[in-house]
């Protein structure tokens, strides 16, 4: 028995090959082949149904728009902590704020794989309304603050419950002070 090293061979372009190699010893030859079947890895995309924002406890729909030459499987990565696998399109419902690395990796039926990655950023609008006092007398003013959760400019609309309203948007800020008298 003799091993020799043969070089690796990459081959460039999908198609089917026969491989053959030749064996000649004191003139006795022999000769094996095989077929291979060199296949192109899938081109991996995902299109959301929402676009790249969402807000907190809506549905998006995940949809794989791949390019792949056979039939593919599908894992898909929410960040949420378990993978889905196989089916396409997947719908998933964040019920957390920030942002979210979706995952799609696309596998042939001949074991090529390629991911692709996109962020999905999760907004949420939460009125959280303080008062510095519940009781006011007339023509003396009240102080509204108003938490904001999120790291996003938003806006704001209220009602005094008097006929006087307002709106105005914000810069990020954790607390917003509106005085009313």
């Amino acid at each position: 028995t003799t091993t020799n090293n043969i070089s690796p061979h990459t081959y460039i372009a999908q198609g089917t090959y026969t491989a053959t190699l030749v064996v000649d010893i004191g003139g006795c030859r022999n000769t094996g082949s095989v077929v291979i079947n060199a296949q192109t890895y899938p081109i991996p995309n995902f299109s959301l149904s929402t676009g790249n924002v969402i807000c907190r406890d809506s549905q998006v729909e995940f949809t794989s728009t791949s390019t792949v030459a056979s039939t593919p499987s599908y894992t898909w990565n929410l960040s949420t902590g378990s993978p889905i696998l196989p089916v396409s399109p997947v719908v998933w419902t964040y019920t957390a704020t920030g942002q979210a690395v979706i995952t799609l990796t696309v596998l042939t039926s001949n074991g090529c794989a390629a991911s692709i990655s996109k962020t999905l950023s999760i907004l949420g609008a939460v009125a959280n309304l303080n008062l510095d006092k519940q009781v006011v007398c007339l023509g003396n003013a009240i102080k509204f603050n108003i938490k904001n959760d999120s790291d996003n400019v938003y806006r704001l609309n209220y009602d005094f419950g008097d006929g006087s309203t307002g709106s105005y948007t914000a810069n990020a800020s954790p607390t917003q002070t509106i005085t009313h008298t």
